[in-house]
């Protein structure tokens, strides 16, 4: 039977709506119409959404990648093997103070970018340092601990100056009435200022527990392109902030579904637990 061809607002029509073939995965939009939202700017919903960023080209090894993050850590599962005793701690590798940070909106969610780089601290893994570029956060977590998701995670990202390698440690929060983290207070303001450039100071060492163990796997960016390479890093200790501190920035982001993608396979990944 027939059936209309419809344009998508906001997208300009690929090819010639006379041969119209349709796409059910899209729910029957045309193909040349599909095209053009997968060429389109990634976003966190709908036919832009995390499902779907693998179908543009340039963010093929969202669907392809093997080693991609986040991920849902079971501890005491064959997944996880223990390190030493002896083995270092979160403080021992990571070496962080206050220092200078200034915003920018991403996809309506901020970050915050290092105002003088090589200032805002590094972490040291397997002879490398590590130094930090920006952090930024997502909700609910990317990462979960024996399939629970945590209120919020904060990412800092760091760069080893010498190759461009990526390493990304991360910092799961928990939300409890009454915990007002006085830490994260300017953080939190700054982030539901819809403008950028908002110069706040923080110390990422504040956030978590130096004398905490930590799990290392090798991962990928959680948003496209999902690069692989990734050295990921997540303290084993759970910051908290108040249920009125996570709000604004939950409400900031649009609310659900959030700006977290969902857990990807192991694909026979070894988490190492420190």
């Amino acid at each position: 039977s027939s059936v209309e061809c419809v344009t998508i607002p906001g997208f300009a029509p690929v090819g010639s709506s006379a041969s119209c073939e349709f796409d059910a995965v899209q729910n029957l939009q045309p193909t040349w119409a599909v095209e053009a939202v997968r060429e389109s700017s990634w976003n966190w919903d709908g036919a832009t959404g995390p499902e779907f960023w693998g179908l543009t080209p340039a963010y093929a090894v969202c669907a392809t990648g093997t080693e991609q993050s986040p991920i849902n850590i079971i501890p005491g599962s064959a997944d996880v093997v223990a390190v030493a005793d002896d083995s270092p701690v979160l403080g021992d590798i990571a070496s962080h103070s206050s220092a200078a940070y200034v915003t920018a909106q991403s996809k309506g969610a901020p970050k915050y970018d290092c105002a003088s780089p090589g200032t805002c601290g590094s972490v040291t893994w397997s002879g490398a340092t590590y130094n930090v570029l920006q952090f930024h956060m997502h909700a609910m977590s990317e990462n979960a601990i024996n399939g629970r998701s945590y209120p919020i995670e904060f990412h800092f990202v760091h760069q080893n100056p010498e190759n461009g390698a990526l390493l990304v440690v991360g910092v799961l929060v928990e939300m409890s009435a009454g915990a007002f983290n006085s830490a994260l207070a300017d953080v939190l303001s700054a982030s539901t200022v819809e403008s950028s450039g908002v110069s706040v100071n923080f110390d990422p060492s504040a956030l978590y527990d130096g004398a905490a163990g930590f799990y290392n796997w090798a991962g990928s960016l959680t948003t496209p392109p999902c690069s692989e390479g990734v050295t990921w890093i997540l303290s084993k200790t759970v910051a908290t902030i108040s249920p009125e501190q996570w709000m604004p920035y939950w409400t900031h982001i649009g609310g659900y579904p959030g700006n977290a993608r969902d857990w990807q396979p192991l694909n026979g990944r070894i988490i190492s637990s420190f």
